[in-house]
């Protein structure tokens, strides 16, 4: 077997679902107003935190030179994330209650060792928000100079699950485009007060195919005060319901879900099911897993609610939370390539952590949710319900729980574990069981016969044995002639090596003439004492005699 990191269920639990779309503003604004405008990988993360959840937003952008390519981005769902967050720090209240207590009867041995789980990672298998943007680099414009003006927008539209743009055989780039009509739209926008940086306006493009409606996204800026012209920028707005997993992965010394202010500030990533979402030329897939969303130009306004540029300006002249974050994130034009991809980017970041605040009815806590295990002690009863080695279990049902939606969290301790898997595991396994079988046969032999079938105990004493011995030139091997760094020639490979018992001068005794004696020496190769191409039977050592 080999030591590898596994994944232990330790319970967890089902709870139910039953929030304002802007409620992320503050932290998306702060994000683009702290990173730069210019990026060189296609992939991003960062973190987006409010006063309830901290999580992670994934992107991926299109970058200058990728024409086919779009820009996509995934987060939690937020109702989802909080009360996962919440029931992370349950499970852990209730794994010390249990640690502490003593309580019997839990699967594991010993509570004491779910404690030493230093990583607890919560899990939710369900449905995440995914936005995909795309907008037309081909700017419009149109001027109001003259009060009878009109405002085409073309709009990329998405022909089923592929993409807009595409290349025909001869390397063209092509764009399937919905042309709508939407002075009526920027004119509503301009009599709510007009200025410097981005407007945005919403509409709903119908599609070809009966499907649900893709949501359009108009973007106008002053370019020219003199002559009151204005660019234009037309973007699509793809969203999806995708089939993917939440995860809080924390150790036991992060900060705790607060449910007196019912915040959590554990951080919770996400992740779609399918490894695609990395590869550029990724799109939806057609299994089912995905669903789309028809989101409405209500929704987006709904979305964009209305943010005072500076506290003592009036509120004819704010501007909306998309229209500010857009501003933070472009230049001071529409035309460069580093817009359309901020653009992007923006939008799809404000549209999913939109789309994560939905699909949930707005509750004032989330501690609620998780009622009686909030405000009710530990029983071991309850603890084991949350703690245990086997599948999430029901620890309670709210009133009306059959008209929520059963959610399942999955709470595993990553640990060190001694398991097989495939066939290269078990054939070393077979090989050390042999190997353990031959050592066992072995001590057994030597119990029997009461001696060691080794002339050595230790290399040590061969070392020592080769260094009190004669230099191999020194009888005659010129082919093993040592230096102080190692041999001089490749002669030694495959010489015999023989201890043999020579003869030494006398040695002087104390009280008496001088005693002959034999001592032990190392020869090789031609040093070594022979007779008739045979060991010299007199040089071979006796058990039982003392060598000098």
């Amino acid at each position: 077997m080999v030591p590898r990191v596994m994944d232990w269920p330790a319970g967890g639990g089902r709870f139910r679902l039953n929030e304002c779309l802007a409620h992320g503003y503050h932290s998306i604004y702060n994000v683009f107003r702290n990173r730069q405008r210019t990026f060189v990988n296609d992939l991003i993360s960062f973190e987006l935190e409010d006063s309830r959840i901290r999580k992670n937003v994934h992107a991926r952008l299109r970058l200058n030179g990728q024409y086919v390519i779009d820009t996509w981005a995934i987060t939690a769902h937020t109702p989802t994330a909080t009360t996962q967050a919440a029931w992370h720090t349950l499970w852990g209240s209730a794994s010390k209650y249990l640690r502490d207590t003593k309580s019997k009867g839990i699967v594991h041995p010993d509570p004491d060792l779910l404690g030493y789980g230093d990583t607890r990672i919560a899990v939710v298998e369900t449905k995440i928000p995914a936005v995909r943007i795309v907008c037309n680099e081909w700017l419009g414009s149109f001027s109001t100079q003259q009060e009878r003006f009109e405002v085409l927008g073309s709009f990329p539209i998405y022909p089923g699950h592929g993409r807009p743009r595409y290349l025909d055989k001869g390397g063209t780039a092509w764009t399937n485009l919905s042309h709508i009509d939407m002075t009526d739209p920027v004119r509503a926008r301009l009599s709510q007060g007009n200025g410097p940086g981005v407007f945005a306006v919403a509409v709903d493009l119908p599609t070809n195919d009966g499907g649900l409606d893709y949501l359009g996204i108009l973007l106008f800026r002053l370019a020219d005060v003199e002559v009151q012209s204005w660019e234009t920028m037309s973007c699509t707005v793809d969203s999806w319901w995708a089939a993917g997993k939440m995860t809080v992965d924390q150790d036991y010394r992060a900060i705790k879900y607060n449910f007196a202010a019912d915040q959590g500030h554990i951080l919770v990533d996400s992740e779609v099911g399918t490894e695609d979402f990395r590869w550029r030329d990724f799109t939806a897939p057609m299994d089912g897993s995905w669903e789309r969303v028809g989101l409405s130009s209500a929704w987006f306004d709904d979305l964009g609610a209305k943010v005072p540029v500076s506290p003592n300006q009036p509120n004819d002249t704010s501007v909306t939370t998309v229209e500010s974050i857009l501003n933070l994130a472009l230049f001071d034009t529409l035309q460069r390539w580093g817009a359309l991809q901020a653009t992007e980017l923006a939008l799809a970041v404000t549209v999913v952590d939109g789309l994560s605040r939905s699909s949930s009815f707005l509750t004032s806590t989330y501690s609620a949710m998780l009622e009686p295990l909030v405000s009710h002690s530990w029983t071991a009863e309850t603890a084991k319900k949350l703690v245990n080695l086997d599948k999430p279990k029901t620890a309670f049902s709210p009133e009306g729980a059959y008209d929520m939606v059963s959610v399942k969290l999955q709470m595993i301790l990553p640990s060190y574990v001694m398991s097989a898997r495939g066939w290269f595991d078990r054939l070393c396994m077979a090989i050390l069981m042999a190997h353990a079988l031959i050592a066992l046969g072995h001590t057994f032999w030597v119990l029997w016969h009461g001696e060691t079938s080794d002339a050595w105990e230790s290399m040590t004493e061969l070392i020592d044995l080769t260094l009190e011995s004669d230099r191999p030139s020194s009888k005659k091997e010129p082919g093993l002639s040592n230096t102080s760094a190692g041999v001089r020639t490749w002669a030694p490979l495959k010489e015999v090596g023989c201890v043999e018992a020579v003869d030494q001068p006398a040695v002087a005794t104390a009280g008496g003439p001088p005693v002959p004696a034999k001592h032990l020496q190392l020869r090789v190769g031609e040093g070594r004492t022979m007779n008739q191409k045979v060991k010299d039977p007199s040089c071979v050592p006796e058990a039982g005699v003392e060598y000098h």
